[in-house]
């Protein structure tokens, strides 16, 4: 029995040697290589012979996962996912391509929940700075709040406030100096005067409405009386658009004598009649047997409102038949033009003849001549009374 055992021992021991050996020697063999490069046991090179381009180790063919080198991308890139027990050392940057969690958290939230919290941050920011501003100016109104307020000594001692706990009751009271208890009376006083003004305000102020409630009834009253129709207001409307007639007299002591060089034998006197109208006038008179005769000038400018001249008249008379005296009247403008003229005039009595020159364009500024020749013999006289020029004016 002792010797099958050791047999045993042996044959066991026989048996554990190879294995061991062959377990040390499986340690220093390349157990794969498709460049057919050995390299010692802790160390198998992939694209030994460096032809480049992508490099695969790939677990088994039917899982098909594998561990590569993208030459295009110079990275590696694991087609399943990667756990890892321990700690990960970055020195570069992570880029997360999909949705990732950590520790059951969506990264993808981090960058909004990143952003959120800088937006929360500015506004702090903006807050505080408000608030620092807010504060600055409660510490100048406090500044000046305490550069207004000054009490002085006397005014403490003015107003003596014992309070106990508070409760101003048996010996707690307020004890005032005799300059503030003035004061206070004075201020009752005022405020009673104050308050009799009020009554009478009052009482001023339901007069004014009884006032104004009466103006106002006036008014409606006065609107009632006002009417005006539709045929007045054309009527004021045509009174303002019509030019206004206007008159003047020429005066007798603008006027130019003038000879025409034949017959002019004439003497000339300027004269009032006393009777009826009281005309002012010129006498041309000659004791010539023979007809002689004068031109009297008279000139006139146009007004400068003047919208249309409408006519001329003059007041004469004559002595004896018209062969002993007469007048002739001619109007000429600056061009020297006859504007409308009148002969061979004669009157025993004052006698107003009127020439219309509406016909003639009036210009402001323009000189017009009044001819009028008054013919005479025997001492038969010809009288040349007032020239009035009737004209309208623009409104």
């Amino acid at each position: 029995m002792r010797i099958n055992k050791s047999i045993a021992t042996v044959a066991g021991s026989a048996l554990i040697v190879p294995l061991l050996a062959s377990a040390t020697s499986a340690a220093d063999i390349q157990i794969w290589s498709n460049e057919k490069e050995l390299e010692n046991g802790n160390h198998l090179v992939l694209d030994a012979d460096n032809t480049g381009g992508d490099i695969f180790l790939q677990f088994g063919n039917t899982l098909g996962e594998s561990l590569s080198w993208d030459s295009a991308n110079s990275r590696f890139n694991l087609t399943n996912s990667l756990n890892v027990e321990g700690n990960i050392s970055l020195t570069g940057n992570i880029e997360m391509q999909a949705l990732a969690t950590v520790d059951g958290v969506d990264v993808s939230e981090l960058g909004n929940a990143t952003a959120a919290l800088e937006t929360q941050v500015n506004t702090n920011t903006t807050n505080i700075a408000s608030n620092d501003t807010d504060i600055l100016a409660l510490q100048t109104e406090q500044s000046a709040q305490a550069t207004r307020l000054t009490v002085n000594e006397g005014d403490i001692d003015d107003l003596e406030i014992l309070t106990g706990n508070g409760n101003f009751t048996g010996a707690n009271y307020l004890v005032f100096g005799s300059d503030l208890t003035a004061g206070l009376l004075k201020l009752d006083s005022q405020i009673k005067i104050n308050a009799d003004n009020l009554s009478i305000n009052a009482s001023n102020i339901a007069s004014n409405d009884t006032d104004i409630l009466a103006l106002q009834t006036e008014q409606s009253s006065q609107a009632a009386r006002l009417t005006v129709n539709e045929s007045d207001i054309d009527a004021l409307e045509n009174s303002l658009s019509t030019p206004k007639a206007e008159t003047f007299f020429l005066p007798l002591g603008s006027v130019v004598i003038k000879e025409d060089g034949s017959n002019n034998a004439v003497n000339v006197f300027r004269s009032v009649d006393d009777t009826g109208f009281g005309h002012h006038f010129h006498t041309v008179t000659s004791s010539q047997p023979s007809l002689q005769d004068l031109n009297l000038n008279f000139q006139i400018k146009t007004p400068a409102d003047v919208e249309a001249l409408t006519s001329l008249t003059v007041s004469y008379k004559t002595d004896g038949s018209v062969s002993d005296s007469k007048i002739d009247i001619k109007i000429v403008d600056g061009t020297g033009a006859t504007i409308v003229s009148n002969t061979g005039l004669s009157s025993s009595a004052w006698t107003d003849v009127i020439l219309d020159i509406s016909g003639h364009t009036a210009v402001a500024g323009e000189i017009l001549t009044v001819e009028v020749t008054g013919y005479t013999k025997s001492n038969n006289a010809s009288y040349i009374g007032e020239l009035v020029f009737d004209y309208t004016e623009t409104k």
